[in-house]
């Protein structure tokens, strides 16, 4: 293990993507403050970069035998946002690897969770505000397109993983968590198993393949409960569950259907009044009719349901603060670990 380790910890330091660090780098530079968030992957505080002063969500594991998979996490992260960092995907500051400890430093969320969002709504009776909801929907359908088209399944997809950066009058989304995340199948001959075949990167076209069963229950899609093979649709129908929850603060189903057998999806009255274009899109992102060509997370963009959002969405640019936050971090940790490198790092 500690073999893979050093090996992982090597590769990523080639890519500037980590530190790797003695036990006590991360609190030489940043100061723990509050828990935000604990599971079984591990613990996610509140943190303080000590020079700039800046905040951060720090994700940290707690068995040592996950080191390589909150690494590995770290890295899907890096290499989707690669090019440019997407408004709705979190951005990833720094992994400083401390004795056994993984510490994956991330822009902080201030507004919480959509689960949290969702709970305090319903509980509070609050009337529900559509425009709001497709704001949601639309930045999570671009966020899974822009990561579908990297070349990545999130499979992971829930409001517990959908983070809210302000909650104010706009709703700004962030898609968070990818240590279930997988590489998408590559065509061998260049040629998709699908009729439109979503998610072209750098000209690559991408097949379903067994990638196992990975997800959490009632968000799960059927492909991947049954273990058969899989793509993007793995992705869309959990979305579709997100949409189903956001409107009417329930999930869809008792038990994850079968592929054996009708999707069968009641939206009672007088509460889904109103709400056609929801409805259609929540059908076509659970219907299996055609399991060559489910719709893609790319088309949904053009549904009816987003047409306010049409000439309201501004076009995706780079972040350019954070891309300023991550050049000042990353030099600011340069500087106070520069002479304290391990001896199996290689390069900064």
């Amino acid at each position: 293990m500690l073999s893979d380790h050093r090996q992982l910890a090597t590769h990523m330091d080639a890519t500037n993507w980590t530190v790797s660090a003695t036990r006590t780098r991360f609190h030489r530079s940043f100061l723990l403050l509050d828990e935000l968030a604990r599971g079984a992957y591990g613990f996610v505080y509140r943190c303080m970069h000590k020079q700039t002063k800046k905040l951060y969500a720090v994700k940290m594991n707690i068995d040592p035998m996950d080191i390589v998979d909150h690494e590995k996490e770290y890295i899907v992260l890096r290499r989707i946002c690669q090019t440019h960092a997407h408004p709705n995907i979190i951005n990833a500051f720094a992994s400083i690897v401390d004795d056994m400890i993984v510490y994956n430093v991330y822009e902080l969320a201030t507004g919480g969770d959509l689960h949290s969002f969702l709970k305090r709504r319903y509980n509070c009776h609050n009337l529900k505000d559509h425009y709001k909801e497709s704001s949601i929907m639309h930045q999570l359908m671009s966020a899974m397109a822009y990561i579908h088209s990297r070349g990545y399944l999130h499979r992971d997809i829930k409001p517990q993983n959908i983070l809210i950066l302000r909650n104010e009058t706009h709703i700004h989304i962030k898609v968070s968590d990818f240590g279930l995340a997988v590489e998408r199948k590559v065509s061998p001959d260049g040629f998709s198993d699908s009729d439109d075949g979503d998610g072209i990167d750098n000209g690559q076209q991408f097949v379903r393949s067994k990638h196992g069963n990975a997800g959490t229950d009632r968000y799960m899609s059927p492909e991947v409960a049954e273990d058969l093979q899989y793509d993007y649709e793995c992705d869309t129908w959990s979305c579709g569950v997100v949409l189903y929850e956001l409107l009417c603060g329930r999930l869809p189903f008792e038990n994850n259907p079968t592929l054996s057998k009708p999707v069968v999806l009641t939206f009672p009255m007088p509460e889904w009044r109103g709400l056609d274009s929801a409805i259609n899109l929540i059908k076509q992102l659970f219907d299996r009719s055609n399991r060559r060509s489910p719709i893609t997370c790319e088309q949904t963009l053009k549904h009816p349901f987003f047409e306010r959002q049409h000439n309201r969405a501004p076009p995706i640019r780079p972040d350019k603060t954070n891309a300023m936050a991550h050049y000042i971090l990353m030099n600011c940790l340069k500087s106070e670990f520069s002479q304290l490198l391990s001896p199996f790092t290689h390069s900064w």
